[in-house]
């Protein structure tokens, strides 16, 4: 606090040396005197500016007590009517005396008027930076409260959907379920420790990716056909919100298993491509198992809502269902990540 005190009075202290060599050569133009008067009338002046800074920033404290805020259009209204001003002083220093008022009172009134003023204009002009700030830090901490709130929801949700699919499997095929349980514990220790930034590195996430790819490809046999093109990243810098591309694989899976068709169809492709992660998911349905709305569901609004939050027009998101019964997702991410 003893910090933000003394800052202003440096500052200004800093600018009165450039403010008293200009007044110095302005004055000895207007008024041709000898150089100890000169000196003496431009320390003045220089004062006379220090005390107005102080007087314009102590009115923007009396005038916006109430208000409490700057507008950005009051703040160009003042930095008008002070270049305006300056103007007018330059314009004055070329007058020469004359039957009017004379030019270095004129001076006088219109260098006060500019001392006042910009003091004014210094003091509104932090008082809207701050606000700026305290706006941008509330927005900020909305959006990571509700990114941990839709973060959090995810984990419930594969659970839910995991455990429905293993009550199946428990009676039909228990002898699947020591390697299903364990590959589920793999899945739950990073969804429920390792997922709780709001981003992780895309190696971490892919591993956890291929675990559930293996977790239901253990769980669906021979069944399923599956393609994945994924690529080999090593780079630990890269990153990426946790649990975002598992909700479009576990949707994939979940349309495929519904219908009745002998083979489940399933193509996953993910690519480095100019600094993009580009990520696409492709499952086939029967007609008994299309969705009344591909782009619903509690998986995937949370991760529109991420990727609006996370991403704001750095990300192409396509949900479409074809005629050949195929579901499509395709998702760009542009750095960064």
């Amino acid at each position: 606090m003893e910090k933000q005190q003394k800052s202003p009075f440096l500052y200004f202290l800093l600018s009165a040396v450039p403010v008293f060599a200009l007044i110095s050569v302005v004055i000895l133009h207007i008024i041709h005197q000898e150089m100890l008067i000169v000196f003496i009338v431009t320390f003045f002046f220089t004062l006379a500016y220090l005390g107005l800074l102080y007087a314009g920033r102590a009115m923007v404290r009396i005038w916006f007590a109430d208000s409490g805020s700057i507008s950005k259009k009051v703040l160009l209204q003042f930095a008008c009517f002070l270049l305006g001003d300056l103007v007018a002083m330059i314009f004055t220093v070329q007058l020469r005396p004359a039957n009017g008022v004379p030019p270095f009172l004129m001076f006088i009134l219109l260098f006060l008027l500019f001392s006042f003023a910009l003091g004014m204009l210094i003091k509104m002009a932090q008082v809207f930076i701050r606000e700026q700030v305290q706006v941008a830090e509330r927005q900020a901490a909305q959006s990571r409260a509700e990114l941990r709130l839709l973060q959090d929801q995810l984990s419930p949700h594969f659970l839910f959907n995991t455990l429905n699919n293993l009550y199946g499997i428990a009676i039909a095929e228990h002898e699947k379920m020591p390697a299903l349980l364990l590959k589920l514990s793999e899945l739950l220790r990073y969804a429920v420790y390792e997922a709780k930034e709001l981003y992780v590195p895309l190696t971490d996430e892919l591993a956890y990716l291929h675990n559930y790819i293996t977790f239901e490809q253990l769980r669906l046999g021979e069944r399923l056909n599956l393609e994945t093109d994924i690529t080999t990243i090593s780079d630990t810098n890269l990153q990426i919100p946790p649990l975002l591309l598992i909700v479009f694989v576990e949707n994939a899976f979940k349309h495929s298993k519904d219908t009745r068709d002998e083979k489940i169809f399933i193509s996953i492709s993910l690519k480095l491509w100019e600094g993009a992660v580009l990520f696409s998911v492709k499952n086939s349905f029967g007609s008994e198992a299309i969705p009344e709305n591909p782009n619903g569901g509690l998986g995937l609004v949370n991760v529109k809502k991420r990727l609006e939050l996370l991403y704001p027009g750095r990300y192409d998101l396509s949900i479409s269902t074809g005629k050949e019964q195929f579901y499509t997702v395709h998702l760009r991410l542009t750095p960064p990540y």
